[in-house]
C-alpha cells in the first residue's frame, strides 16, 4: 500500500510541472549582400533576448504566439549606426525576410517544448 500511495504522489508531482515553450529564432543579418552574422536564440514567449557582437551589430527579438501556426516578432537591429525595427508575422517553420536599404534580414522560427 505504501508504494502505491508513493506512486501516486510521484505521479502528481510530474503531472504538475508543464512544459515550457521556447521559440528557436534563426536568422541571417546580411548587408550589401555580405552575411554578417547568423545568431541562433531559444527565446520564451515574450520575453527579450539579446545577441551583441562587438562593432558588428546588437540584435533583439521578443516573440509573441499569434495561433498554434504563427507568431509575431519583433525585432531591434542596430547596425552600422541605423536602427531598424521591423515587427512581422512569420508562420513557424518557414523563413520570413524583410529588406530596408541594404540591410537584409531573414528570420525562421520553430517551437520547442522543454
Amino acid at each position: 500500500m505504501k508504494k502505491v500511495i508513493g506512486i501516486l504522489i510521484i505521479l502528481c508531482f510530474t503531472g504538475s510541472v508543464a512544459a515550457k515553450d521556447i521559440y528557436l529564432v534563426s536568422a541571417n543579418i546580411h548587408n550589401n549582400d555580405t552575411l554578417l552574422g547568423s545568431p541562433k536564440l531559444g527565446v520564451e514567449p515574450a520575453k527579450q533576448a539579446i545577441v551583441s557582437v562587438s562593432n558588428a551589430y546588437d540584435f533583439t527579438v521578443v516573440v509573441h504566439e499569434k495561433s498554434e501556426s504563427t507568431v509575431i516578432i519583433s525585432i531591434n537591429l542596430q547596425l552600422k549606426g541605423e536602427e531598424h525595427n521591423p515587427v512581422m508575422e512569420v508562420a513557424l517553420g518557414k523563413e520570413a525576410s524583410i529588406t530596408t536599404g541594404d540591410t537584409k534580414l531573414s528570420v525562421l522560427v520553430t517551437k520547442s517544448s522543454t
